[in-house]
């Protein structure tokens, strides 16, 4: 991962009508929704793994902790929702000049 810029940041994701507010902190990997856990929040696996993505994809796994607000939708709309909002947050935390990995893993 490139140099950290700061200790905290925000995004906003967006799938369909589902709207994500992100909020991310250095921790430990936690992942709270609308006050629950995203194993409670997100019943199913695939939809799990769809929210990991973007920490995978930029090697920060377990390194943030991730608070968020998701309104409308779904639940596989708000995941991608949550989804897009992690990777805005990676984006403006340690990439502010160049693209990020998460970016360029989506364009193969």
């Amino acid at each position: 991962m490139a140099e950290v810029t700061q200790t905290a940041t925000t995004a906003t994701g967006k799938r369909k009508t589902a709207i994500a507010r992100v909020r991310l902190l250095p921790g430990t990997g936690q992942v709270e929704v609308n006050g629950k856990s995203a194993e409670q929040y997100f019943p199913r696996d695939a939809l799990r793994g769809l929210i990991a993505q973007p920490m995978t994809a930029a090697n920060v796994v377990g390194r943030y902790d991730v608070f968020a607000n998701i309104t409308g939708g779904g639940v596989a709309g708000q995941a991608s929702a949550l989804r897009h909002g992690i990777a805005r947050a990676l984006e403006k935390l340690a990439w502010p000049a160049t693209p990020p990995p998460v970016m360029l893993a989506n364009t193969s």
